[in-house]
């Protein structure tokens, strides 16, 4: 399992042909480990993606630490300029069971259908969970002060898992339904 960290740049629908430009340590080290798996194992499966579902006791995820914030209503300042596809964890185990079982190798993106901001993606939730979204305020990621660079635009493209799988990728709004239910 890789991730959607590998490239710097304004394009797009990101697909798997693309060079990797990763813009920081995170997304070099992803670079790395693909190189050796598929050096080590040629006939292996390497996934990038970004997902979103319930977190472990040891570490929360992006959607509870939204879900918190929303119940507790406090405010959340979520960026609008960083686009990402996410897929529920469970959506993601689906497609890799299915991808698995039909024998696949290689580099394959398993993302959501959706492209959309980190704000949207919190509207959306907020929707889905029957939270208002007044508390969920707009910001540049140019506003903050990272430490390590972090690419604005992560969006991937499943045409190549949807044309070997002969299936669409699900949507937002259905993986945050599922993970409500």
């Amino acid at each position: 399992i890789s991730t959607d960290q590998l490239y710097d740049g304004p394009e797009t629908w990101k697909t798997e042909t693309q060079p990797l430009t990763p813009p920081n340590h995170y997304g070099e080290t992803k670079m790395r480990a693909e190189e050796v798996v598929t050096e080590v194992c040629p006939g292996t499966l390497v996934v990038r993606t970004n997902f979103f579902g319930w977190g472990t006791s040891l570490r929360t995820s992006f959607s509870d630490w939204i879900i918190g914030a929303l119940r507790e209503q406090q405010t959340l300042t979520m960026f609008t300029d960083v686009f990402f596809t996410p897929i529920l964890i469970n959506d993601l185990t689906d497609v890799l069971d299915s991808l698995i079982e039909t024998g696949a190798s290689g580099v394959f993106h398993v993302a959501g259908a959706d492209r959309l901001s980190k704000h949207d993606f919190a509207l959306r939730l907020a929707e889905v969970f029957g939270f208002p979204a007044d508390s969920i305020r707009p910001i540049s990621v140019e506003e903050f002060n990272f430490a390590a660079a972090r690419p604005k635009e992560m969006s991937l493209s499943s045409h190549k898992s949807e044309q070997w799988l002969q299936s669409e990728m699900p949507g937002v709004i259905s993986g945050l339904t599922r993970l409500r239910d």
